[in-house]
């Protein structure tokens, strides 16, 4: 019994672990190309130019990525996540099939999902909320 409450718990926790740090595996190299100066040769799909869309793709795939993992804010965080993925689906990659833009889709579908569910019991936020509760 105690378990059925456990197990959607758990299973959200992997759902945002695991996608989060996935992601994250994108961004990191990213960083290097911004450091090794090679923004230039990185798309500029909505006219914000290369180093900027770099820039943004960063702090989505990196620094919104690490607050997934530890669940801070999810709902917030997981924002710009959401954007960068419908770029990447809807103009980055319109004019190819679907199975080649399957991969893209499924982050996206993992992250409406935590958009809607936030992060759950097993996160920063539920940790920090308990705190406030323990002090009213």
């Amino acid at each position: 019994m105690m378990f059925e409450k456990l197990f959607p718990k758990i299973g959200l926790l992997i759902l945002r672990i695991s996608v989060s740090i996935l992601m994250l595996i994108h961004g990191i190299p990213k960083i290097g190309m911004l450091l090794d100066g090679n923004a230039h040769l990185f798309p500029n799909p909505i006219g914000l130019g290369s180093t900027l869309s770099l820039i943004l793709v960063i702090g989505a795939e990196v620094i919104c990525s690490a607050a997934l993992i530890v669940g801070f804010k999810s709902r917030i965080f997981v924002l710009p996540l959401m954007f960068n993925l419908i770029i990447i689906v809807f103009v980055v990659h319109a004019g190819l099939a679907l199975q080649q833009r399957e991969l893209p889709i499924l982050y996206l579908i993992a992250y409406t999902t935590i958009a809607f569910t936030g992060s759950g019991e097993l996160s920063l936020d539920h940790f920090i909320e308990g705190k406030k509760k323990a002090k009213k």
